[in-house]
């Protein structure tokens, strides 16, 4: 009975220890270090030391608002942290086998509790595009454009001629 016990728990410290390290967190979330800022809609992130290229799932930036939407992913990073952009932890929500035709995966994409997809809606320098989601945000995605547009901001910005 004793080596039954100890064999269950030799198991039982295995699997424990074998989660232990991993990046990956539940229901398809995955913890990653931000490198870069490609674009308004594109970021550059290390998942178990592996660079990928990850699209904001849920918004489509136009060519004329691609500074406005980096900036706002910046200011975010700037105002939540003190530490070099290298060291920025995000997580992010995608399959990581599956990529569009630009080889970028698809994802919904945290910083702290900071929902990127929707700050970069809200700030009026994207618009929803709900085509590829899963549908789980789609509320918040479409909340964010209507605040923006209600608010006047950025692409919803009118101008007194």
């Amino acid at each position: 009975m004793a080596n039954f016990k100890g064999f269950v728990l030799s198991i039982i410290l295995c699997c424990l220890l074998s989660s232990c390290g991993q990046n990956v967190l539940s229901d398809n979330f995955v913890s990653g270090q931000l490198v870069r800022v490609v674009s308004g809609q594109t970021l550059e992130v290390a998942i178990n030391n592996q660079a990928y290229r990850v699209r904001l799932t849920g918004l489509d930036v136009p060519e004329n608002q691609q500074e406005t939407a980096e900036k706002t992913i910046l200011n975010l990073l700037t105002n939540n942290l003190q530490n070099p952009l290298n060291s920025v932890t995000i997580t992010i929500k995608t399959d990581l086998t599956a990529k569009d035709s630009f080889d970028r995966l698809s994802a919904y994409v945290w910083l702290n509790n900071d929902f990127i997809n929707q700050k970069i809606i809200e700030d009026g320098s994207a618009i929803a595009n709900l085509t590829y989601t899963d549908g789980k945000y789609d509320d918040i995605l479409i909340n964010a454009q209507n605040y923006a547009r209600i608010m006047n901001k950025g692409i919803w910005e009118t101008r007194d001629n």
